[in-house]
């Protein structure tokens, strides 16, 4: 039995976060909350779930990598009447495991981690293309804190 919690970040809004448990699957989605407008009339919380059922049923046939590059742009086109070039658009960090015939398949993108025991030994698998995201933005928000 394996147990999943997953709790909204606060009660007045929807979950944005989205996480899938089978036998040989775990896939956890982080949504990007929206701080400003996004272009997008559905939220990131109709988001994630669409895009996790998307590669979950792709990943029944396609490598993780492979289920995520499909899954993105089919998203896309269930929503045609929202602006998608928007830079609020709805986002998501993506984590997932996969155990297939004894291998392990692995696959990460944002600031999702995996963490895998392997022999005793603790690896974890990161997206490090995160950290070179908006650093003049990162930078500024550790002024503004520094100063608190």
């Amino acid at each position: 039995m394996t147990d999943v919690a997953i709790e909204p970040g606060s009660a007045e809004k929807d979950n944005e976060d989205w996480v899938h448990v089978s036998q040989d699957l775990v896939l956890v989605l982080d949504g990007a909350t929206a701080r400003t407008d996004t272009g997008c009339a559905h939220g990131v919380a109709w988001f994630v779930g669409q895009l996790g059922e998307a590669i979950v049923d792709r990943a029944r046939r396609l490598s993780l990598a492979a289920s995520v590059a499909a899954s993105i742009p089919y998203v896309a086109g269930l929503h045609p009447e929202c602006d998608l070039t928007h830079s609020g658009t709805p986002s998501a960090a993506v984590g997932a495991l996969r155990i297939n015939g004894g291998v392990v398949e692995h696959f990460v993108l944002g600031d999702v981690c995996v963490v895998l025991d392997v022999s005793g030994h603790v690896q974890v698998i990161t997206d490090g293309r995160v950290s070179l995201t908006a650093s003049a933005e990162r930078a500024d928000g550790k002024r503004r804190a520094s100063r608190r």
